[in-house]
């Protein structure tokens, strides 16, 4: 099994855990399919990278390289020298990555650094009548905690 692991690089840019994946089909909805072995991922893209993807999948090209640049741009570089390369935007999540495994990244709306899920991840399981894990509650009082400076 692949890694499941998003990493940093020094420079802020993140790697993806999709390198040798192969494109194997675009969906109606605009998913990118990539597979390798028993992995698959899958890259959400926008309208106006059809064109150009839909070549990556008639070649089955193999990522070389997908990283995320500090500012948000998903860049995924295929063997055959193709570089699907999607820039966020202002107000809607501009791509997505799901896959490997439990890995999920999500470029947020404006840029900057995405989302990410990943088999590192904390998960924790709620049930009805049962309390909390502390460590969850302790994050849910961080999370909703007001910044200094904001209106309580």
């Amino acid at each position: 099994m692949r890694t499941q692991l998003v990493t940093k690089r020094e420079d802020g840019w993140l790697v993806l855990p999709l390198e040798g994946m192969r494109a194997e089909e675009l969906l109606e909805e605009l998913w990118l399919v990539l597979r390798v072995v028993d992995d698959e991922a899958r890259i959400g893209i926008p309208d106006e990278l059809v064109e150009p993807t839909t070549s990556v999948v008639a070649d089955q090209a193999v990522i070389v390289e997908a990283l995320v640049s500090p500012d948000g741009r998903l860049e995924a570089t295929f063997a055959n020298d193709y570089v699907l390369s999607v820039a966020p935007l202002e107000d809607v999540e501009a791509w997505e990555v799901r896959g490997p495994g439990k890995v999920t990244v999500v470029c947020l709306p404006g840029g900057g650094e995405p989302a990410v899920w990943d088999s590192s991840t904390s998960t924790y399981t709620a049930r009805a009548g049962e309390p909390s894990p502390p460590e969850f509650t302790a994050k849910l009082v961080y999370w909703f905690e007001p910044s200094e400076g904001e209106d309580e």
